[in-house]
C-alpha cells in the first residue's frame, strides 16, 4: 500500500518490491536504535506517505492559489 496506496500500477514481484522498499529506506535512514529493522522500514515508509501527502496538497494549493489570482485579474479589469 506504501508504494501504489493507490492500487493503479501492476502488483510487483518480490525483487521489485524489495527494490522500493530500499529505495525507501535510502531516503529515510532511520536508525534502528532498540526497535528492528522492521520497524525501521516502517517508519521509513510512513515518512515517504506523509512527504507524498503534503507535496500533493502543497499541489493543490498552488493550483487554488492560481486559480485565485487569474480570477482576480479577470475580475479587476
Amino acid at each position: 500500500m506504501v508504494i501504489d496506496p493507490i492500487g493503479a500500477a501492476p502488483p510487483l514481484n518480490d525483487t521489485q518490491i524489495q527494490d522500493e522498499l530500499e529505495q525507501r529506506r535510502g531516503e529515510y535512514a532511520i536508525d534502528v536504535g532498540a526497535g528492528t529493522k522492521q520497524d525501521a522500514l516502517k517508519r521509513a515508509c510512513a515518512l515517504w506517505a506523509l512527504d507524498a501527502i503534503v507535496q500533493e496538497m502543497q499541489g493543490q494549493y498552488d493550483r487554488v492559489c492560481q486559480a485565485y489570482a487569474d480570477l482576480r485579474s479577470t475580475l479587476s479589469k
